[in-house]
């Protein structure tokens, strides 16, 4: 019995002791996990998953490495997944390993985030006495962050403070998740709705009452076989409960329905009118919808890539959730890579035709961009907007990152190191503005030209208060408010100011919605500017996917 239980031990471990050792059984997966500065990054999971539910959780050491001996596969079809979760993006990153040489070698780069995470976000909530209305405040509330409301009841909403009426008293599950360029997060909680009391009947009304508020929104609809080039979705919602839409779109043609798709026959100027029903209320809206011919094909794959440079480096990354069977990537320069999101470094600066051709389901795909790499840090993480009084002029910069230092050229020998300076002009004229900032000892700067007039007031009211979907795809709907009939013209340029593509507009009184298509446009930042007598009146700043 005493010689019993040793046996009986190294037959236990015998097994897993041979998985992990090397040699004509295994071969080894190893690399660095690195951030965005180039350092390394200690205790970070990296998890290898293979077949028949195998899978190995590791964390890198002080100087960001991990190993790992996995069984050899057999089988050359075969591979092992390589993840790691990147704070700033979803999905994972995921890389693929089969083995072939004994060993490989797989790093990843993630962003670096400063601690605290500022999006470890809470959220709390407050129901309205005796009604089942219930107001939801994301705490904290962030700089250029979207959030994104799951309400539990089949209804979801955007905003950082969001009220929501339910249907019926209950439990729900309430989800909140927050985008922003330096971080993502989420929180789910338990939400009780309760009518401790039911309200007293209202009186029924049927005609316009000032408290009942509605709204509409328009966006494109992707190109099908059952949805023609001017086709699009049309949205109504009130803060009632809305019982059903009547729409007139202008042309000839109605609809019913909270939201309805209506395909126009030709480019052209439509006013849209929305009658919103509730049981106590009636609200009607209207809006003009300006049309433009679409002339972009359907793109016949349906996987893109995105990119970033800095100097002679690029970073790729697929803009796909799907993990493809097979990829490969051309970089132009006579190298390749095979990496899910690779990161390459050119020899010297130049234009290069980069190509990306994968296989998904057995279906094969080719996307190619051209992308230009030298030794500049690439655009600007930063823009700066301004508002004149006569000859006075108020700078307002929105910065992506945080800087180091900033200086203000303002185009007539004058200076500041302010972040928002207020600066007089001894005289009227144009003046070339310029905004240096400092990241990393490296300087970046954004110039534009400022007109100043003694008389700067427009004679019309012209804003652009929404641009949908934001960040655009393929068509945008630009919703314009203008308080007379007059024509402008519209400019879509880049952060550093250069005018890209631009299309007359006959605004009507009231809202106007423009398609407009960019298509063409590459992966960044952009801004939309309204031009009345070669003079900009309005901005708004979109994303381009």
């Amino acid at each position: 019995m005493k010689n019993f239980l040793p046996v009986f031990f190294l037959m236990m471990i015998l097994p897993f002791i041979g998985i992990t050792q090397p040699g004509n059984t295994g071969f080894k997966i190893y690399g660095t996990v690195y951030n965005t500065d180039k350092e390394v990054v200690s205790g970070w999971d990296v998890l290898i998953t293979g077949e028949q539910n195998a899978a190995w959780k590791i964390r890198t050491d002080k100087n960001g490495f991990y190993s790992q001996v996995v069984p050899f596969l057999k089988d050359p079809s075969s591979v092992y997944l390589i993840q790691v979760i990147d704070p700033c993006a979803r999905p994972a990153l995921v890389q693929k390993a089969n083995g072939a040489n004994g060993s490989e070698q797989h790093d990843f780069i993630i962003c670096k985030q400063s601690a605290p995470n500022p999006c470890k976000i809470e959220f709390t909530f407050k129901q309205a006495a005796n009604e089942l209305w219930v107001e939801f405040i994301a705490q904290p509330q962030l700089k250029d962050a979207k959030y994104y409301w799951d309400f539990g009841d089949g209804q979801r909403g955007e905003g950082a403070s969001i009220k929501h009426q339910y249907a019926n008293s209950g439990s729900y599950k309430v989800t909140l998740k927050v985008s922003s360029p330096a971080c993502i997060g989420d929180v789910v909680k338990e939400v009780e709705v309760k009518l401790l009391t039911a309200p007293p009947p209202n009186p029924p009304k049927t005609s316009f009452e000032a408290h009942c508020c509605g709204a509409i929104q328009i966006l494109p609809t992707p190109v099908s076989t059952t949805a023609g080039g001017n086709s699009y979705k049309f949205y109504a919602k009130g803060d009632f409960k809305v019982l059903n839409v009547e729409w007139n779109f202008g042309d000839g043609d109605f609809g019913k329905g909270v939201e309805v798709v209506h395909t126009y026959k030709a480019p052209g100027k439509y006013r849209v009118t929305a009658l919103i029903i509730g049981e106590e209320c009636k609200v009607e809206l209207n809006l003009w919808v300006i049309i433009n011919q679409k002339v972009s094909p359907p793109s016949p794959c349906n996987y893109d890539f995105s990119y970033k440079t800095n100097g002679l480096n690029a970073s790729f990354s697929l803009n796909s959730r799907v993990v493809p069977d097979k990829i490969q990537w051309s970089f132009g320069d006579g190298t390749n890579s095979n990496d899910l999101n690779p990161s390459h470094v050119f020899g010297k600066a130049g234009e290069y035709k980069v190509t990306l051709e994968l296989v998904v389901n057995g279906e094969y795909c080719k996307v190619e961009k051209t992308i230009k790499v030298g030794n500049n840090v690439g655009p600007c993480p930063f823009d700066f907007d301004f508002s004149a009084d006569q000859l006075t002029v108020k700078f307002r910069p929105s910065f992506q990152q945080k800087y180091e230092s900033l200086i203000w050229y303002f185009g007539d020998r004058a200076e500041s190191k302010e972040e928002f300076p207020v600066h007089t002009y001894a005289n009227e004229g144009v003046y070339q503005v310029t905004l240096v900032a400092f990241f990393n000892g490296v300087p970046c700067k954004v110039t534009k030209d400022l007109k100043i007039s003694k008389f700067q007031n427009p004679p019309v009211g012209i804003a652009i208060v929404d641009i949908n979907p934001n960040p655009v795809d393929e068509n945008m709907m630009v919703k314009i408010k203008s308080s007379s009939k007059v024509n402008v013209t519209l400019t879509v340029a880049d952060v550093t100011g250069v005018n890209l593509k631009k299309i007359p507009v006959a605004l009507e009184v009231g809202e106007n919605v423009v398609d407009w298509n960019v298509a063409e446009l590459a992966t960044g930042t952009y801004l939309v500017y309204v031009y009345h007598e070669n003079t900009i009146v309005s901005r708004y700043k979109f994303q381009k996917n």
